[in-house]
C-alpha cells in the first residue's frame, strides 16, 4: 500500500495535481515511516521535494532533497536513472530561483536534519489539512485504518475497532 500510494503521488505531481500529490506522498512516508522502510522514505522526501518546488516552496524543496541524498548511502538506493535528469533539473531551478549560496545553505541544511526533522519538514509542505484530505487517493475506510497502524496497532486491534476483518486490515495494509 505505502508504494501504491506514494507511486499515485508521483503520477498527480507530473499532471499538475499538487494538492492530490501531497496528500498521496504524505501517506506514504506515514507508512514508510511506520513501517521502517527507509529507502521509501528518501523516495518520498524527494518526491515532496518536487511538490514543494512547484508551489513556491523551493528552500524547503532543497532541504528535501538534501535530507534524501544524505539518507541514500544509508539506505544504498541510489536516484534511478530516469530520475535523476528530473532532479538535476529541478536542482537548477532551485539554484535559479534561490540563488546559489542560499541553495547550497538550503541542501547543506536538509543533509544535516535527523531523519524526523527531514519527515517533519516533509509533512509540512504546501496545502492546507482539509486540502489534503479531499485529494486523498485513500478511501475513508483506508485513511481510518491507515491513522491506527501508523500509531502502532495490530491488525486485530484494528479490525476489532473498526468493526471489520482482520483480513481486510490486511489487504489495506498489504
Amino acid at each position: 500500500v505505502c508504494m501504491v500510494v506514494g507511486n499515485l503521488g508521483s503520477v498527480a505531481e507530473q499532471a499538475g495535481d499538487y494538492d492530490r500529490a501531497r496528500a498521496a506522498l504524505t501517506d506514504s512516508l506515514a507508512l514508510a515511516e511506520q513501517l521502517g522502510y527507509r529507502w521509501w522514505i528518501g523516495w518520498c522526501l524527494d518526491n515532496l521535494g518536487r511538490v514543494a518546488a512547484a508551489i513556491g516552496e523551493e528552500a524547503r524543496a532543497a532541504r528535501l532533497i538534501g535530507a534524501a541524498a544524505a539518507l541514500r548511502p544509508a539506505t544504498g538506493q541510489p536516484v534511478r536513472a530516469g530520475l535523476q535528469r528530473v532532479q538535476d533539473e529541478l536542482i537548477i531551478s532551485i539554484r535559479t530561483t534561490l540563488g546559489a549560496d542560499a541553495a547550497a545553505r538550503a541542501f547543506a541544511v536538509g543533509a544535516a536534519m535527523t531523519l524526523d526533522e527531514a519527515i517533519a519538514d516533509a509533512l509540512a509542505v504546501g496545502a492546507s489539512p482539509e486540502a489534503s484530505l479531499a485529494a486523498s487517493p485513500l478511501t475513508p475506510r483506508e485513511r481510518a485504518v491507515l491513522e491506527l497502524v501508523v500509531k502502532g496497532w495490530s491488525n486485530a486491534e484494528i479490525a476489532a475497532a473498526l468493526f471489520i476483518g482482520a483480513g481486510t486490515v490486511k489487504t489495506h495494509v498489504a
